[in-house]
């Protein structure tokens, strides 16, 4: 009996495509003996080829194939007519849950198929199902009861008196939603007042929707939950509810819709079942807002110094564009010593910050934004946490160079960090020299909602192996990806 949940059709319109699609025979019989339904339809030339796939597959003429909706839940359509591109190898794969088949594809040769043994292949597949399907979407309707439960309260409460806190507050406001209180975890802070208002810890706050503000929103949790309290909320169903254009959460659900297949090439291109399972994780919350899903992958190591994949015997120098305050520069020397750093940061004063915290080490700091090619930009201190692009029109940004990494490095960088609020991708472009000899790139990949897919896409794209995905924190910020040299899925 079949698995209704899933269907592997596979398109078979040119004759030479049969090889690639043998190649790949034990993967369809997988899935087959795992209860899914396969079905190959190919071209008359080719059947013959295919001979050996009658014992397990549905073998038809190719002028038999119609798309047509369909009662299974995953539908991976694995097909030479999906790929346009004559100088890559032919055989593609997608995914089509609902609607025409997507030209949003993955490349069967690299990726190959999911593996139907593999139980994060299958749950990712479920995941990606209920993802792309509007109906599945949660998101929104978590967002509507925040606003409503405020509406009925008269605000929120903040947990969290830190630069995130304080930013929530000023983006609620700028919404229309009233901070009503701070609930602290500190017994001491109980009952003082700051900035106007009252501090709680959970035990004695007011009844009424909390928002938890801080990196640390899973312990948050914990202590709100065992004071009984319930109705918190975490800080992208604020963005979301308060429609903050500048944070990502407003556009997951159309970059997906519009891209499924980028989200299948990533499946492809990570390495592993670790980064199989924050990748789901990813996709789960980011459908949901469940901030448990996000706790659930959350690692204990060190962001950027992952021992999963920083090695300090064979890292000796870093390339740190958004390096902030010169911290992740000095985390670097804790690690390697008599290594070297070049921080690149556009803040003056952070840049300022950097360079003295590191007097002494062999770094080089360059008070500058990195992109894909040199110039000017414009730039405003965002909050007092983080920067972001700015323009000569909005009253508080400064005009401050752009250096690309290719043109700031004297020997070549055996590390690339960037964290750059969302210039990732230029960063990137004006590193393709560098990178031809980087064997480690790790890359913040949450500010734009693409960045997920997008960037790793790019790094492979230029020579990079496998990509690691690992996630930092309690909120929907900090997933970074690794380059790896491990062998890509598929050619395992």
């Amino acid at each position: 009996m079949t698995d209704a949940r899933f269907e592997v059709v596979v398109i078979v319109s040119l004759e030479s495509s049969a090889a690639r699609v043998m190649a790949m025979a034990d993967r369809l019989r997988g899935w087959q003996q795992s209860g899914a339904h396969v079905a190959v339809y190919a071209v008359a030339a080719a059947i013959p080829a295919l001979h050996a796939l009658r014992d397990f597959a549905d073998v038809q003429p190719l002028d038999e194939w119609r798309y047509a909706a369909t009662s299974h839940s995953v539908r991976l359509l694995l097909s030479d007519r999906l790929a346009a591109d004559a100088t890559v190898p032919a055989l593609r794969w997608s995914l089509i849950p609902m609607g025409q088949p997507s030209n949003e594809w993955a490349p069967a040769w690299r990726a190959g198929l999911p593996d139907a043994d593999n139980p994060q292949h299958r749950a990712l597949l479920s995941e990606f199902w209920r993802f792309f399907n509007a109906a599945e979407w949660q998101a929104d309707g978590v967002a509507a009861r925040l606003r409503d439960e405020a509406r009925r309260a008269g605000g929120i409460g903040i947990y969290g008196r830190g630069m995130v806190g304080r930013i929530s507050r000023a983006r609620a406001a700028a919404a229309g939603i009233r901070t009503l209180f701070w609930v602290d975890s500190n017994p001491a802070a109980r009952g003082t007042n700051d900035d106007g208002l009252p501090v709680h810890t959970p035990d004695d706050a007011p009844d009424g929707p909390v928002v938890l503000a801080a990196g640390a929103a899973d312990r948050m949790f914990a202590a709100w939950s065992a004071a009984g309290r319930s109705n918190a909320y975490g800080l992208s169903t604020l963005h979301l509810a308060a429609r903050v254009a500048a944070e990502p959460e407003l556009a997951w659900q159309d970059d997906a819709m519009a891209r499924p297949g980028q989200y299948l090439a990533l499946m492809g291109a990570l390495d592993g079942d670790a980064s199989l399972r924050v990748l789901e994780g990813v996709l789960h919350f980011r459908r949901t807002l469940n901030d448990r899903e996000l706790w659930a992958i959350k690692s204990s190591h060190e962001q950027w110094f992952d021992p999963d994949y920083f090695d300090a015997a064979l890292i000796r120098s870093l390339v740190d564009c958004g390096g902030f305050d010169g911290d992740t520069a000095r985390a670097f020397l804790r690690h390697v010593p008599d290594g070297e750093v070049v921080v690149i940061e556009p803040d003056e004063a952070l840049a300022t910050k950097a360079a003295a915290s590191l007097s002494g080490a062999r770094a080089t700091v360059i008070r500058a934004a990195a992109g894909a090619a040199p110039g000017s930009t414009w730039f405003a201190k965002a909050d007092g946490m983080s920067g972001a692009l700015g323009s000569a029109d909005d009253g508080v940004s400064v005009e401050v160079p752009v250096v690309r990494v290719d043109d700031c490095l004297s020997a070549v960088a055996q590390m690339i960090k960037i964290d750059v609020e969302g210039q990732e991708a230029a960063s990137l472009a004006g590193s393709r020299e560098t990178l031809r000899h980087t064997p480690f790139v790790a890359i913040a990949a949450y500010h734009r909602a693409g960045d997920l897919t997008d960037l790793p896409a790019w790094l492979q794209l230029h020579g990079a192996g496998a990509i690691g995905l690992r996630h930092y924190t309690g909120l929907a910020y900090e997933t970074v990806a690794y380059t790896t040299r491990a062998t890509p899925l598929g050619e395992q």
